[in-house]
């Protein structure tokens, strides 16, 4: 249906047709949902039944997938971190990063396991998004987030490695400063 050659489609297309059932339906499209059309004169996209001189409209709504990327910083060492939840998987390198693309617009989240020896100190999510922005919860370990039509959402999980002190004493037998 490609009227011009340049690979999109007309908003709107018309076609005079005999009356009569007819079915109409929309290709899957990569990196876009849609739901399924909607049709007036309760119609449905696979039963549609044109009465003579009637205009039966269906329309097909489109929306834009987006992307979820969960980061992980790590101080003073590395390790293997887990998450569960939406976006879920194993991080073992500094800014190492789960991916996960294609997501219908709705509300996600990213849980860390709790990792011995290791603080979580932040969460960070940059969603863009205004109307609904990220929520973190250090306690427990969580990002809520809500992902919008073609929004790209990274949450950045930063831990510290627990440290401890190392002290030296130097303790003399006899007299100080002699060797034997």
């Amino acid at each position: 249906l490609d009227d011009d050659g340049d690979g999109t489609l007309p908003n709107t297309r018309n076609s005079t047709v005999i009356a009569g059932k007819y079915s109409v339906s929309e290709g899957a499209l990569t990196g876009w949902t849609s739901d399924g059309g909607v049709c007036d004169q309760a119609e449905t996209p696979s039963d549609i039944d044109v009465a003579p001189g009637e205009t039966v409209t269906c329309t097909f709504t489109n929306t834009k997938k987006g992307t979820i990327i969960v980061k992980k910083h790590m101080v003073g060492g590395t390790s293997s971190f887990d998450f569960t939840g939406d976006v879920a998987g194993a991080i073992s390198t500094d800014n190492g990063t789960l991916t996960t693309s294609n997501v219908i617009p709705g509300t996600y989240t990213s849980v860390e396991s709790t990792k011995a020896d290791w603080t979580l100190n932040s969460i960070v999510c940059d969603d863009g998004s205004s109307d609904t922005p990220s929520t973190t919860n250090l306690g427990t370990r969580t990002a809520t987030f809500k992902v919008d039509p073609g929004e790209i959402i990274t949450c950045t999980f930063t831990n510290t490695r627990d440290q401890g002190t190392v002290e030296l004493k130097k303790v003399w037998s006899g007299t100080p400063g002699q060797t034997t």
